[in-house]
């Protein structure tokens, strides 16, 4: 499993738990706390890079999915499936202008209009129109952690040695290249990881890249954590949370999300409809 918001060392300090022996467990409680948050906002806080088809009914413009950067934006004009037609990034505005989803401020992009006033005044309509490869997700934020890649590894390899091995912990996801890789384990300067994940190809590693680290938006983290360390706590209630009366009894408690995740999370959410990543 990947694309976690949080870490596993978060995560056990949050929960009170110490050694490995939980760990299968807990990745499970991140995971899936990580996943719920996704779905409760109707959207993705990690970077997928992929190939986006759009069906074109306004030769104006069209909405898409949150979008951090565009690769190559291509036209089937003439409808034979195939996508002859490149255009320029000076051919097309993303909205909202000034959205800057490369910063800890920023905010994707939403919609694509094309330039009244250039070359390709107006988008080919049809349907799968148009053909987007970029880089999908809410924000796409690496920070140079300062450590690099220590020796020579091939595509395959999935143990790495880094500079600098207190720069990284277990459930971040990295950049090296264009590759995206997602850490297992730490131990001492060796990462164990997963190669090449978010639609992004494994390459060999050349001694002393740089390595550059995902940071999803602080409220994300700080709710995957919340919701992850109560999934662990669930354990100790297998029938659900319940509350206590003396001379009454128990009473079943069903809770809701928790308020201070919603209103750390209402910022994010979206409604939905539409096209999804």
């Amino acid at each position: 499993m990947t694309n976690v918001y949080g870490t596993l060392d978060e995560l056990k300090a949050r929960a009170a738990v110490t050694g490995t022996g939980q760990d299968s467990s807990l990745w499970l409680a991140l995971h899936g706390a990580s996943r719920g948050i996704d779905d409760y906002c109707n959207r993705r806080f990690f970077v997928l890079r992929a190939t986006r088809l759009f069906d074109i009914s306004d030769p104006a413009g069209f909405p898409v999915p949150d979008l951090t950067s565009i690769t190559a934006l291509r036209e089937d004009a003439d409808r034979d499936r195939v996508f002859e037609v490149t255009r320029e990034a000076s051919d097309y505005f993303l909205y909202p202008l000034n959205a800057e989803p490369q910063t800890l401020w920023g905010r994707p992009y939403g919609k694509v209009a094309a330039d009244p006033e250039g070359p390709l005044p107006a988008f080919t309509v049809g349907r799968s129109a148009v053909q987007i490869d970029g880089e999908w997700g809410y924000r796409a934020v690496f920070a140079d952690t300062g450590a690099d890649v220590s020796g020579t590894f091939s595509a395959s390899v999935t143990l790495i040695t880094v500079t600098s091995g207190a720069a990284f912990a277990p459930g971040q996801t990295v950049r090296v290249g264009a590759e995206q890789i997602f850490i297992r384990q730490v131990s001492a300067n060796d990462l164990t990881v997963v190669r090449g994940v978010n639609g992004t190809q494994a390459a060999s590693l050349a001694n002393g890249t740089d390595i550059y680290v995902y940071r999803p938006p602080a409220q994300v983290v700080e709710s995957a954590l919340l919701l992850g360390a109560r999934f662990w706590k669930r354990k100790d209630s297998p029938y659900g949370p319940a509350a206590g009366v003396p001379g009454l009894g128990a009473i079943r408690v069903v809770p809701g999300l928790d308020p201070d995740i919603e209103l750390t999370l209402s910022p994010f959410r979206r409604m939905p409809v539409g096209a999804g990543v």
